[in-house]
């Protein structure tokens, strides 16, 4: 047994089935200066409820302290928009992204981490390629 990237495998023939159709940032196949884009996309549209629902992939599973809630659309999410932004400085510290860094992707995408408090969105590309967040942990 050997570990990759934080994964245990028994073999390095299931190593190689795990990655296989990966991309550079494991399920999302996108180049770099692609994830940068849209990094910054989400940086400077946490400012604005319609431009910010415009980079989800729906549903879209959002977790907070209390409990999770699912948000089928853009008019859920507009919706859900001011408890999302105002909690745990979700907002503040979505405008403190680094972009350029995306320490842990695999299969399901790319995790990025904002914040101290264990906040984290995760992306994904949808049939078309188009990526888009589908999950969001809020602390």
């Amino acid at each position: 047994m050997f570990e990759s990237t934080g994964t245990i495998f028994e073999t390095k023939e299931e190593e190689a089935d795990y990655y296989v159709g990966m991309g550079e940032y494991g399920g999302v196949e996108v180049t770099k200066e692609t994830m940068d884009a849209f990094m910054q996309q989400i940086r400077t549209a946490v400012d604005d409820k319609e431009a910010f629902a415009k980079l989800m992939d729906y549903p879209v599973k959002i977790n907070y302290e209390a409990g999770s809630v699912t948000v089928s659309n853009e008019k859920e999410m507009m919706e859900t928009y001011d408890t999302l932004m105002n909690t745990n400085r979700f907002k503040e510290n979505v405008k403190e992204i680094f972009v350029g860094n995306y320490p842990f992707y695999n299969y399901m995408g790319v995790m990025l981490e904002i914040g101290e408090q264990g906040q984290n969105v995760w992306i994904d590309q949808d049939k078309n390629g188009t990526l888009g967040i589908y999950a969001i942990n809020a602390g």
